[in-house]
């Protein structure tokens, strides 16, 4: 009968330190995930601002080309005028 007493003491021991194991692991669980959140709407809010950048910088390439391909077409137009 000690014997079982022995057995069902060291269980419960052994379940106590596993509940407290367990929220342990549960509360860093969750300040790894709520660093993790903060990581993100930090990056998502440099995307966005690089974004806008490259926006800017695609109109002001489309806008050098379409003027350069303008003034080529020109210039292969007057030497075409020329040649005739």
């Amino acid at each position: 009968m000690l014997v079982y007493q022995i057995c069902a003491g060291i269980l419960t021991a052994a379940l106590v330190i596993l509940i407290i194991f367990a929220i342990r692991f549960l509360i860093q669980a969750k300040e790894t995930a709520t660093a993790v959140e903060l990581l993100v709407l930090n990056a998502n809010e440099q995307v966005e601002r690089t974004s806008k950048t490259f926006e800017l910088l695609e109109n002001i390439a489309c806008t050098l080309n379409s003027t350069w391909g303008r003034i080529f077409g020109a210039a292969i137009a007057l030497s075409k005028l020329k040649r005739k």
